[in-house]
C-alpha cells in the first residue's frame, strides 16, 4: 500500500484493517504498542475530543477501539491551529462540567449525528473534524490567521473551514483544487 490519508492508509509496512466498522492502522513492523502508537496530540486530552471518556484516561491508555473513532490528521491539525493561535482552544467539556459536548467526535444516536459531518464516525472513516472555541479570541479573528497561515503553506491538512459561526470548525477533508474549503451550513 502506497502514502494515502493520513492514519487511513498504511504504509508498505502494515495494513488497514476494518473492524466492528472502526479502520485501525495495523502495522506490521512493530513488536509493542509503544512502537505502533498514532499521533498523540499536544494540547488536547481524549475526554475533550471524544465523547465519555473519563478524565483519567491519557492518550496511552486509551483503548485503540475508541483511538480508531478520530483521525490522526485532524489531531495534527488541531494541534497547529492550537499553536498558531496562540491561545488555549477548548473542544467538548460537557462531561466535566462544562457546556461543549458535540464539538468532537459524533458517533450514530447523538442528537448532532448525521453521516455526513466531518464529525461523524461512520464505517469508511473515523472522524476528521473539530469545532475549536478559543480562549480569549474571537473565531473571525482566529480564522484571519488561519487563512493567513495557509496562504503561507502551513497547516497542510487543513480542508475546511466553516464560516458564519462562533466557533472555529476545521476538519481534514480532501482540499478542492489544491484550496481549503470555506463554507456556510
Amino acid at each position: 500500500m502506497g502514502a494515502g490519508i493520513r492514519g487511513l492508509m498504511a504504509s508498505s509496512t502494515g495494513e488497514v484493517i476494518l473492524r466492528h466498522g472502526y479502520i485501525f492502522l495495523e502495522r506490521l513492523d512493530c513488536t509493542n504498542r509503544e512502537e505502533c502508537r498514532m499521533y498523540q496530540p499536544r494540547h488536547f486530552a481524549p475526554w475533550e475530543v471524544l465523547p465519555h471518556i473519563a478524565p483519567d484516561i491519557t492518550w496511552d491508555t486509551l483503548p485503540d477501539s475508541e483511538r480508531a473513532k478520530i483521525a490522526d490528521s485532524i489531531l495534527e491539525t488541531g494541534d497547529q491551529v492550537r499553536e498558531l493561535l496562540g491561545v488555549p482552544c477548548r473542544v467538548n467539556d460537557y462531561n466535566h462540567g462544562g457546556t461543549r459536548q458535540f464539538c468532537g467526535v459524533r458517533e450514530p444516536g447523538c442528537q448532532e449525528y448525521s453521516p455526513t459531518s466531518r464529525h461523524a464516525v461512520t464505517q469508511s472513516r473515523p472522524a476528521d473534524a473539530l469545532d475549536l472555541h478559543p480562549q480569549g479570541l474571537d473565531a473571525d479573528t482566529a480564522r484571519a490567521r488561519i487563512r493567513a497561515a495557509v496562504a503561507t503553506g502551513q497547516l497542510p491538512l487543513l480542508g475546511g473551514m466553516e464560516l458564519g459561526v462562533s466557533w472555529v470548525h476545521v476538519d481534514c477533508r480532501p482540499r478542492v483544487g489544491g484550496k481549503v474549503l470555506e463554507f456556510h451550513v
